[in-house]
Formats: structure tokens, sequence, C-alpha cells
């Protein structure tokens, strides 16, 4: 009995993973993959041949091929496979692996009558008169080198003049961070590297806000797709959440952090699209609006997005980023003063965030508030040492 290739678009996508990351080498994902698929369908003898390849000892690789045997008893890879392990005897009928290239022990076996005589620059190179001369040119650029490298600078050695010519000022991009959280403004320098550039980078993150139980079935998908989002991965990790979605049809929280992987790409149209399916299951899913608001704000940095932000909090009052990014969008458009009101609320719910005191210090230094500024830069500095746009903070302080 012929194994039927998997006809649905998913699992048929999560096999060609599998076959992918173990020709990489990557036989932890390719176990987990193939498991995954086992789940599905266990009467898979293909399933079970690549799991052999995937599995860490002899034994279980028997196991794996005489189930793929079992389940077709005219799977040939499976009997090759065993007949190597000596887990069969062998049979004359069964057909060895090919071979697309010599075999190691048939070129020593050549006399050297045999052997092709070899031409060009590999004979060249080993004749031994070619090596001698090879090695005394050598030995003469060393010698060279030191006399012209080291002797005769030393002997006119003349310190040159330093000059410091500024460069261009300062840029300022604006790019998203892990999380949801949106950095502040990071400055591109150009000259020497400020000393802050030299640090370690971290995202600061904040622990998922949306974490929806999931379905049996996708549980296992849902693993992988996270490991990808720790590692910043997104293409990885939106290939595996559009998996979730014929499993979960009914989960907002699935479209939503497809469209914050969209928005950290930078792909707000994308990102737009999937906050809107997100909506379309469910109304009252507050995320979904924050997402959109920050989509809009990235496609468009004069978007009006109030609205939005009202709707965030109207389904979700305690969701404190909404605050957060609402504020920053008030000192953006010059009113620190209600940024305030919202950093309050996002201080309550958000306490040992350094974002929130990175926005204290930007509304203060807008009301001109220079010591509150700077205490409020201390304390998100205090929170994560790393965070480096509180080093630019800082730093225009000490300037």
């Amino acid at each position: 009995m012929a194994d039927a290739s998997p006809d649905d678009k998913n699992t048929d996508a999560i096999f060609q993973d599998a076959v992918e990351a173990l020709r990489r080498g990557e036989k932890a994902r390719a176990k987990e993959l193939l498991t995954l698929l086992l789940k599905t369908d266990q009467n898979n003898s293909t399933y079970w041949v690549w799991l052999s390849a995937a599995v860490d000892n002899a034994k279980e690789r028997i196991y794996c091929l005489q189930t793929a045997l079992k389940l077709n008893p005219e799977n040939s890879t499976a009997k090759r496979g065993l007949i190597l392990l000596g887990a069969l005897p062998p049979d004359p009928n069964v057909q060895p692996f090919p071979m697309n290239r010599p075999r190691a022990w048939e070129e020593k076996l050549l006399l050297a009558s045999e052997k092709p005589k070899e031409r060009g620059l590999r004979a060249i190179t080993k004749s031994p008169i070619i090596r001698l001369a090879g090695v005394l040119l050598i030995g003469a650029g060393l010698v060279s080198a030191v006399i012209f490298g080291f002797v005769l600078p030393r002997q006119n050695n003349i310190a040159p003049t330093q000059t410091n010519t500024p460069g261009p000022s300062p840029t300022f991009t604006t790019t998203p961070t892990l999380f949801g959280v949106t950095s502040a403004p990071t400055r591109a320098f150009a000259g020497a590297t400020p000393l802050w550039m030299l640090l370690p980078q971290t995202y600061t993150p904040t622990p998922l806000y949306v974490n929806t139980p999931r379905a049996l079935d996708s549980r296992d998908q849902f693993r992988i797709a996270m490991q990808a989002y720790n590692d910043g991965d997104w293409d990885t990790f939106i290939s595996n959440m559009e998996l979730i979605i014929p499993l979960e049809p009914e989960s907002a929280d699935v479209q939503y952090l497809i469209g914050e992987a969209y928005r950290f790409k930078g792909q707000s149209g994308n990102a737009i699209k999937a906050y809107n399916n997100a909506l379309k299951i469910n109304s009252e899913f507050g995320p979904a609006y924050l997402g959109l608001a920050r989509a809009r704000l990235l496609a468009k940095a004069d978007f009006n997005a109030e609205d939005l932000f009202k709707e965030a909090i109207k389904r979700d009052p305690n969701f404190g980023e909404v605050y957060l990014e609402r504020a920053r969008y008030y000192i953006f458009h010059e009113d620190p003063k209600s940024a305030l009101v919202d950093l309050e609320q996002a201080s309550e719910l958000m306490p040992e965030s350094p974002a929130v005191y990175m926005a204290y210090a930007d509304a203060y230094l807008a009301l001109d508030d220079q010591k509150r500024a700077l205490e409020s830069a201390e304390k998100a500095y205090s929170l994560d040492i790393t965070m480096l746009p509180v080093y630019q903070l800082l730093g225009e302080f000490v300037s």
C-alpha cells in the first residue's frame, strides 16, 4: 500500500519545514515537527521514515523504521534502513542506496600507473624545487616587511597633528520593539561611536498581555511560533501562526499577534489587515484597537489616532500600554500635560516599566521641568541599565 502524500496545505507545509530542518542538521526541530504531524496521522509511513533520521539513537531509529514497514510492507527505504542497522537480514531483492560519487576506498586501490597524471598548477606545486623556491621567496618578503615596516619608520617618526572635524547634525528614526512597546527615537551619529552604543541592546520586554489558552491541536504549533517570536524571527512566527488559524478560527488573538509581527517588520498595511481580521472575529477585543492605532501612526505620523485609543480603553481599561502609547502620542503633538495624566494611569498598571519613566522624562522636558525629567530618566536607568535611549537622555543633561 503506497502512502498518500499530505494533501492538506497546513500539514504539507509542516512536513516541508521538517525536511528542510533535517537538511540543515536541525534534528531537534525536525523531530518536533514530525511528532506534531504523527499526532494528526499516525498511519503515515513516510512520517515514520523521516522521523527515524531525526531521533537520537539506533534503538529509536529501528522502532521508527519497523513501524513504517508495518504500515507499508513495500516501503523499500524502511527495509534498507533496517538492513543497515542489522534489524533485518540482507535481502538481495532490496537495492542498496544509490551512490552518486566514487567511494573513498576505491581510489586507494588504484596502482600508481593506473592513476591519472596530474597537470597544471597542482603538478607544479608538488615539485620539491618549486616548494623550496616558494619558501625562500616568502622569507625574503618577511625580512623586507620588517625593515620597511618597523625599522625605517622608527628612524623618521614624526607625530601627526590631530584634528577634530565635526560631523553632521544627528538625525532621528523611530523603530518598533518587542511585545508591543514602541521605542523612543534612536539617534544616528556620525564620527566616533558614543559609549552607550557599545552596550548590548535589549528590548525591555514585558509579558505578553494577550495569553489565550490554546486548543489541544494547536499547542505544539503555538509553542514553535512563540520560540520564533522570542527570537525576533517574524517571518517564521507569522508562517507558524497562520497554520493555527484553521485550527482556531474564532481566536481573535491569533490575528492580533500576526498583526504585531507585521508591525515589527514595518509592514503597516499587512498589520492593519491582520488587526481588522481580529476585530471581525471579536469587535470587543481591545488590544486590536491599540494595534490599529500604532500601525496607522507607523504609516502616517500625523494620523489622528485618538478615537482608536478611546476604543481600546473602553474595551480594556486595564491595558496599561494603551495609556503609555497615547501619552507618547500627546507628547508628539505638543500636549505634555495630557500625557502626564495618561502616564499616571500607565505607571499604576505597569509600575516597573522603564518605558513609562522614559515617557515621563520626555513629557517633563517638553514642560521645561529639567529636575523631574532627570529624576524620571534616572528611574528608567535603575530599572534597565541597558535601555539605550536612557543614555541618550542622560547625556543631554550632562552636556
